[in-house]
């Protein structure tokens, strides 16, 4: 299993203490990684600290204005908001790659999910700083993972308030009773209700300001047994949209049986419960969110449910994602289009997991959980409504590529063609683009030294970010590679002895003619090894590396 940087390392340490407080004792197994935990968290703590304080009273006064003892806080935003909806590994995040593809929607990123305190100023920081530190892909599986890529806003609500099921599923399994409530939202106290309510309508408000004339995108599995609170949430006038998917019942609780083991052993403070227990635990949400979704699926004012199939979504994930727009009454656009297909081509090889277990003869039964007679014949009787119109897609798609069926006032949706690629002759040669950036750069950070005096030896971050994302820039659509992500390194490691032997020259010595080079690379290289300046050139040589490798770029990007 792949490292990962704990998702919830940019939590305050008032939510830290919460946990820890209501958590039994951790095993001093785990005390390094709580250590590390907290290391982090007082950094984010921190940087988001001056931003909390002056949004919180502000939000928290709107809060309660709007929440009286006849309406309830709403999340008003005019262009409409959108969730996705389905069980963890029904394909959730496939469908919400592919909606993000949309310029018209504002999905939250990472580096806003996982330090949601945070706004404007912290969250652009963040967005450059955990460059290095958060690996290209999910610790579960190959979905691609970045400070940019869109993430699931149930993040940022545990990071908030605590008021999630992630820490018990998690962090503390000891805890999961206790935690899990909030999967459902029930059994809550009023309290605890309140608590998840405002920190959802918190953190969709501050992404409302920032979305402006954009549809908000949402997704969270926990949100498939949210459906009346989400709608709640938002006024009657304007009720969000909803994308339900569904998957196999078995292979859904297998992979979540699998993803449970994984994050419980990258991320947990904890001994990891039994199999049964676990097998038992995957199960029982699984049904809580089906039973959910079915109670509470005809709140949702008609037209604005669509449902699809995983099985559909790999088969023909452009038309798929048509079928979506239609149902909601969405325009499509040949942009949209076009990056879809973008995004499409740079993960065509990939295969969910459940396809790659059955192709492998030698994958340990222990990662394929029996399901007793008594959890199949629950799973069939869940997963029985969950069967898709799948020939009303086909004929949905079908009208769309004749052209019929669209009204007048919206944009027609044209069959995806397969075009000549007019630009390919014409794209950038990365590994040259950013040799050509690193020697711009080089040239500025000259000139802005001598005329500062100072050689600036922390702009080797910057000069690392700009060189690495030239080569992610230019390597799109394919993407980017482990040699090219070494290059983009090797230039940002080689940029600063390049320059500082010039500046140090003019800075310490232009009125000592008879200093030799020997003097002048001791000094150079005296000031090089200094802590700070080491700290600042691993950020961006780290950082040019990370830009540089990744094979896939975020959808909308």
């Amino acid at each position: 299993m792949r490292p990962s940087a704990h998702f919830m390392a940019f939590a305050p340490l008032d939510v830290w203490w919460r946990l820890l407080k209501q958590s039994d004792r951790i095993n001093p197994r785990y005390w390094p990684r709580l250590a590390a935990c907290l290391a982090t968290s007082i950094l984010g703590t921190a940087i988001t600290l001056p931003e909390r304080l002056l949004r919180h009273s502000a939000l928290r006064r709107q809060y309660q204005t709007q929440n009286t003892a006849n309406t309830h806080a709403t999340v008003k935003h005019d262009p409409g908001a959108v969730f996705v909806l389905g069980h963890y590994r029904t394909g959730t995040t496939h469908l919400h790659y592919l909606l993000s593809c949309d310029d018209r929607m504002y999905t939250p990123r990472w580096h806003q999910c996982l330090a949601p305190h945070g706004h404007l100023l912290s969250w652009t920081f963040l967005r450059l700083f955990l460059v290095p530190f958060m690996s290209e892909q999910r610790p579960q599986d190959d979905v691609s993972l970045g400070p940019d890529w869109p993430a699931e806003d149930e993040f940022a609500v545990n990071n908030l308030a605590l008021a999630s099921a992630l820490p018990g599923r998690f962090v503390i399994p000891g805890a999961y009773s206790h935690y899990t409530r909030f999967h459902d939202l029930a059994g809550l106290a009023d309290h605890e209700y309140e608590r998840w309510r405002h920190a959802q309508w918190a953190f969709l408000t501050t992404l409302s300001r920032r979305a402006a004339s954009r549809a908000l995108l949402l997704k969270s599995p926990s949100h498939t047994a949210h459906v009346r609170d989400i709608v709640q949430l938002f006024p009657p006038d304007q009720p969000p949209r909803f994308v339900h998917i569904a998957r196999n019942a078995e292979d859904v609780i297998h992979s979540n049986f699998n993803m449970a083991k994984r994050l419980i052993a990258c991320y947990g403070l904890q001994a990891p419960p039994d199999d049964s227990v676990l097998l038992n635990r995957v199960i029982d949400e699984y049904a809580r969110s089906q039973r959910a979704f079915a109670r509470d699926r005809d709140l949702i004012p008609e037209g604005q449910l669509a449902c699809i199939h995983f099985d559909d979504l790999c088969a023909d994930a452009l038309g798929t994602l048509r079928f979506v727009y239609e149902q909601l009454s969405l325009d499509w656009s040949d942009a949209l289009e076009a990056r879809a297909q973008t995004y499409l081509q740079s993960v065509a090889g990939y295969r969910p997991s459940t396809r790659r277990d059955r192709d492998d003869d030698n994958e340990p039964s222990a990662d394929k959980p029996l399901l007793s007679p008594e959890q199949q014949t629950t799973l069939r009787e869940l997963s029985a409504d969950d069967a898709v119109p799948v020939s009303a897609l086909l004929h949905c798609v079908q009208e769309s590529q004749n052209g019929n069926g669209t009204d007048p006032g919206r944009t027609s949706i044209s069959t995806p063609r397969s075009t000549p690629d007019t630009n390919r002759d014409r794209r950038v040669n990365p590994w040259a683009a950013c040799s050509l950036t690193a020697l711009i750069v080089a040239v500025l950070w000259i000139i802005l030294a001598v005329l500062l005096n100072n050689r600036m030896d922390t702009l080797i971050w910057p000069a690392g970010l700009l060189i690495g994302w030239t080569a992610l820039r230019t390597s799109r659509p394919r993407g980017g590679s482990w040699k090219l992500g070494l290059w983009a390194a090797a230039l940002t490691l080689l940029l600063l002895p390049a320059i500082a032997h010039p500046v140090t020259k003019y800075t310490h010595y232009r009125n000592h003619p008879q200093a030799t080079t020997k003097d002048i690379w001791t000094t150079a290289w005296h000031e090089m090894s200094a802590g700070a300046t080491l700290f600042w050139l691993f950020m961006g040589t780290a950082t040019a590396y990370r830009y540089g490798s990744r094979s896939r770029v975020p959808p909308n990007l």
